[in-house]
């Protein structure tokens, strides 16, 4: 999430700040949106089009990926254990946070598989393909926009 704001050091400085008194994630969530309202990455598919010279169009990705609000659900669910008082935890609960941990990794994954963020807030999108099922390694790419 704090991509969006990474190579801004006047933003970054900004929001460093706020984010290091507070672990709780509406409230992070919250700073980055006011600083840059396209702050979470977008999942994108490529698709083919009849376009002369343009190999493939980018559109909005359905089915089930992390999405802004999932993303603050699990950040809360394992910063309440992370950050709650000692106490002793049961098999069962250390049990349920592995699976919500595999839940976050595979929704991040599928995400991050083919994605575009705002990086600036003004325009300047880059996104990225992942490659995780292939041997090659990540792609980035970049463009500004009128969105």
């Amino acid at each position: 999430m704090l991509l969006s704001v990474a190579a801004h050091k006047q933003a970054g400085e900004q929001i460093s700040k706020k984010l290091r008194k507070s672990y709780k994630a509406a409230i992070v969530a919250q700073e980055l949106a006011r600083l840059n309202t396209n702050y979470f990455p977008i999942a994108i598919s490529v698709i083919e089009t009849d376009i002369p010279d343009v190999a493939g169009q980018f559109v909005t990705r359905e089915g089930r990926h992390l999405t802004e609000a999932l993303a603050i659900e699990h950040w809360n669910k394992s910063g309440d254990m992370l950050h709650a008082n000692f106490r002793a935890v049961s098999q069962e609960k250390i049990s349920n946070s592995f699976d919500q941990a595999q839940e976050f990794l595979n929704l991040a994954t599928s995400l991050l598989e083919t994605f575009e963020v705002d990086v600036s807030g003004n325009g300047m999108w880059i996104g990225g393909h992942l490659n995780f099922d292939k041997s090659q390694g990540p792609e980035l790419f970049w463009a500004n926009s009128s969105r």
